[in-house]
């Protein structure tokens, strides 16, 4: 493998994490706003990003970490979803599904 294209894959992992980060801290303050307990760190968005492989727990289909114009990138942006709705957010009680399984 070239070392340019090792430098572009180190960068987009760092990016995607710095992404997921993000999302973490966007849904602990969702999940704070509605008084729901929030147990989880970055580390744990990510390695649940990473067992999930990027793909909808539900359709299979890949998911995007930032929203563009188009219905597609909408479609198929990252959401959290908690098996028990009930429930609190922490591990290993949620996946990732793509914002289209949830209409």
């Amino acid at each position: 493998m070239k070392s340019s294209h090792k430098r572009y894959l180190s960068r987009n992992k760092s990016n995607r994490n710095q992404r997921l980060r993000y999302k973490a801290s966007m849904m602990a303050a969702h999940a704070k706003e509605r008084g729901i307990a929030w147990q989880l760190t970055p580390e744990d968005i990510i390695e649940m990003w990473t067992k999930q492989q990027g793909k909808c727990a539900y359709s299979g289909k890949k998911m995007y970490l930032a929203v563009g114009n188009g219905l597609l990138w909408r479609n198929w942006t990252v959401s959290i979803d908690r098996l028990d709705p009930a429930g609190y957010y922490a591990l290993p009680i949620l996946r990732f599904r793509s914002s289209a399984c949830c209409t």
